[in-house]
């Protein structure tokens, strides 16, 4: 295949869950608005992925090409060995399959997506590019590290990594926290999440209640819950009408921890409110109405959330470790302080008078995200990335179709 970027590619995209399974994070959406980019520019896209959503499964047909904005997706139902994501249906699907594609793309690592997704790219003699999204970053494993992680990467994960023909990273933070772990890369590619804004997002801001600084996402250990609340019991000494809102899903029973948190540092349910998860207009009102976004996280191998907000016109105070840091650090969109609480209470309190003053660095949030995250860069990126892998992909390694 030659490097012509026009020529249409039938690609396969194999990720553990996808739309409308919002509980996941960011993922689901930037994963499907690339998906949806690479159709409009007439690529031939199809998903396998699993019906599960949390502990309930997604209510849609099963085994059948389902039309989402032009992507074909395939639900596969999950039975035994749910905790892997593993579907005996997907894989026979993989099997019959996969050497219909160009190529092959797992956003997954840990999970049967990306064992079952490489072992038959390679028997299929088709290249795939493995996008980690974060999972294989430093703080990550360790927050999660396990003797039996340890052996599934030793024996499983490295394998498929070292097969992959790219593996693909986020921001640069990423790729080099993946490079000083040692894990393998025939090639690496660094391409941002897409982010899709509606008119929602680019909206006038809503009137603003008293200060309050939201926390957007999946209530997890990693989001850092151990700097905010303290930062955010000092934010109140300088501001005492200043709420602090959460908004996310929780993610296996770490919210009573995040109260429990909360209470410690004697802060009422009248300080901090937890909402729960938070979708559509409501989600957009909270946004743009909120003083700031915060996230004093461990990592974030891209940072969607506050991407989101950067979109509805609201400044963020995120911490070094955030994939997105320098770039809004840069484009100063917001404060970017390290995972300390004085620090981070002083760029909250820094933001809230800014903010104060007339919104100049929420303002420039819009067209931040706008020239950096659209889909459509984003297809365009990735297109070329395929097209280049397919291009020096070794002859002999495809399979005859």
């Amino acid at each position: 295949m030659s490097l012509v970027t026009c020529q249409m590619l039938k690609i396969l995209h194999i990720v553990p869950t996808y739309l409308p399974a919002y509980r996941y994070g960011g993922p689901i959406a930037s994963v499907h608005a690339l998906n949806r980019a690479l159709v409009a520019q007439k690529h031939d896209v199809t998903v396998f992925t699993t019906n599960v959503d949390g502990p309930d499964n997604l209510k849609v047909p099963l085994g059948v090409p389902q039309i989402i904005d032009g992507v074909k997706v395939v639900y596969f139902p999950v039975g035994r060995f749910r905790s892997w994501f593993y579907s005996a249906d997907m894989r026979k699907a993989l099997a019959e399959k996969t050497k219909g594609y160009d190529i092959v793309h797992i956003t997954s690592v840990f999970l049967s997506a990306s064992a079952l997704g490489a072992h038959y790219a390679k028997k299929s003699g088709v290249p795939y590019l493995i996008s980690p999204r974060g999972s294989l970053m430093k703080d990550p494993l360790a927050l999660k590290g396990t003797l039996k992680k340890k052996i599934y990467v030793s024996l499983i994960e490295r394998r498929n990594l070292a097969g992959a023909a790219a593996i693909h990273f986020t921001s640069e933070a990423e790729a080099a926290e993946y490079s000083v772990a040692g894990f393998p890369a025939r090639k690496k590619v660094i391409v941002p999440n897409a982010f899709e804004a509606g008119p929602e997002e680019y909206a006038e801001p809503a009137a603003q209640r008293a200060p309050h600084f939201v926390a957007l996402g999946r209530i997890t250990e990693k989001k850092g819950f151990d700097t905010l609340f303290p930062a955010f019991k000092k934010v109140k000494e300088k501001i005492p009408d200043a709420v602090l809102v959460i908004a996310g899903n929780d993610e296996r029973g770490y919210e009573q921890k995040a109260r429990k948190m909360a209470e410690e540092e004697h802060l009422s349910a009248d300080d901090v409110k937890f909402l729960g998860m938070v979708v559509g207009e409501a989600k957009s009102e909270l946004l743009r109405s909120a003083t700031a976004f915060v996230l004093p996280s461990y990592s974030e191998n891209f940072g969607m959330a506050p991407v989101e907000a950067l979109a509805h016109g609201t400044a963020v105070v995120i911490t070094p470790e955030v994939g997105i840091a320098e770039e809004v650090r840069m484009a100063g969109v917001g404060i970017v302080a390290r995972k300390d609480v004085e620090e981070f209470a002083k760029a909250m309190v820094e933001i809230a008078k800014s903010e104060a003053q007339g919104k100049p660095m929420g303002k420039k949030g819009p067209q931040f995200v706008s020239e950096k995250f659209s889909p459509p860069k984003v297809a365009e990126a990735f297109e070329m990335a395929y097209t280049e892998i397919i291009a020096s992909w070794p002859q002999k390694n495809r399979y005859s179709r």
